[in-house]
């Protein structure tokens, strides 16, 4: 019913080219036809939502994804390679002294598994 569209929305020149559907039915002869305009602005609307949804879900699933693999390259190689660094500068800065701060064991744990 005309009462329950807004004002603003009661003619079709007021609607957008997307929120508006024609149809047009004419028969056989092309002598009579009927048209329509449809107002879809609440399933529009609903569209418009869902790929909101869509895109907030995909930029949680990346940011998660980002934390993740931040987190494994940083145990997995920054610091095993820090920890080398600091091995080697020892070493360059006393090549005799058996006192580094990383003993064997602290070094064949560095190795990750890998």
């Amino acid at each position: 019913t005309a009462a329950n569209i807004p004002q603003d929305r009661a003619t079709p020149e007021s609607l957008r080219s997307i929120e508006k559907s024609y149809l047009q039915i004419t028969d056989s002869g092309g002598q009579y036809y009927m048209s329509a305009y449809f107002n879809i602005s609440s399933k529009v609307q609903e569209v418009a939502l869902a790929e909101i949804l869509l895109t907030c879900f995909v930029i949680v699933f990346l940011a998660a994804g980002t934390i993740t693999f931040s987190r494994d390259v940083n145990s997995l190689v920054i610091i095993p390679i820090e920890k080398m660094l600091q091995l080697v500068r020892e070493i360059i800065a006393n090549p005799l002294c058996n006192n580094f701060s990383l003993k064997p064991e602290e070094i064949d744990d560095m190795d990750d598994g890998m």
